[in-house]
């Protein structure tokens, strides 16, 4: 007997089952986008220690938090979570 994947549509779970790759996917090793960019999560890490880590000057660079601003003031307490898509925006002046 073929164990079912999906109860619905009565799926084998074969390699192309997207239920199947979704729950793989899921009991990997939990990660955020910084810019677009898969990251290894870690708990506690805070929007304004990332910032840190990645040799920006605070004052030079506007956060985006899942498609949000997020002020300056509330990066020090503002936890990144798995899942989380987090963008670095620094202006460009010239002319």
């Amino acid at each position: 007997m073929s164990r079912v994947c999906c109860a619905s549509t009565g799926c084998s779970g074969t390699a192309g089952c997207w239920r199947l790759l979704w729950r793989r996917k899921r009991c990997a090793m939990p990660e955020f986008f910084l810019n677009q960019q898969p990251q290894p999560w870690r708990e506690g890490l805070s929007v304004s220690a990332l910032v840190a880590e990645q040799g920006h000057d605070p004052a030079a660079v506007a956060t985006a938090l899942n498609g949000r601003f997020l002020p300056r003031s509330e990066r020090e307490t503002t936890r990144l979570q798995p899942g989380d898509v987090l963008t670095l925006i620094q202006p460009i002046a010239g002319g």
